[in-house]
């Protein structure tokens, strides 16, 4: 009887778990429409500066971990 009792709360909580993301997806949808709203649905423009921003951390990145693995020379 218990093997079932703790497979009912597996279930529960799996599907806690799905309710939970799926709640989440709809507010990260409703973010993502807001922002191309915001950017008078212009969603190049908005891809454009998150990938901006993804190159200037990874060239930032890039620097400080060939600065730090080099002694430094100044």
């Amino acid at each position: 009887m218990s093997k079932e009792s703790s497979h009912i709360e597996v279930k529960n909580k799996s599907i806690q778990i799905l309710q939970y993301s799926s709640s989440a997806l709809i507010k990260y949808s409703g973010l993502i429409d807001y922002l191309s709203h915001l950017y008078s649905n212009n969603v190049r423009v908005l891809t454009s500066k998150v990938l901006n921003i993804k190159y200037d951390l990874t060239l930032y990145a890039n620097f400080i971990f060939h600065s730090s693995s080099k002694t430094s020379n100044y």
